[in-house]
């Protein structure tokens, strides 16, 4: 996985999930939850409990764009 991946899919904006060899996924909806540094070769990322989490950079498999999720609707008032 080239760190080049991770900034562009951030660039564009669409979420997308990143995959490690240890089979755990992070799904990236927003740039805040994602951090790089390219000297250490690492990114910070944001498990779904909002936990952090280091990945070596050399451990990430994939990057998948994913389809963007539906703003959540409010319930009707009677």
């Amino acid at each position: 996985m080239n760190i080049e991946n991770i900034k562009t899919a951030l660039k564009e904006g669409i979420p997308f999930e990143i995959t490690t060899a240890a089979g755990d996924k992070f799904r990236v909806e927003d740039e805040f939850q994602v951090a790089l540094n390219t000297k250490r070769g690492v990114a910070i990322l944001l498990r779904e409990d909002g936990s952090p989490t280091l990945v070596s950079l050399l451990t990430i498999t994939s990057l998948e764009y994913l389809s963007p999720t539906p703003p959540k609707r409010k319930p009707r008032s009677k």
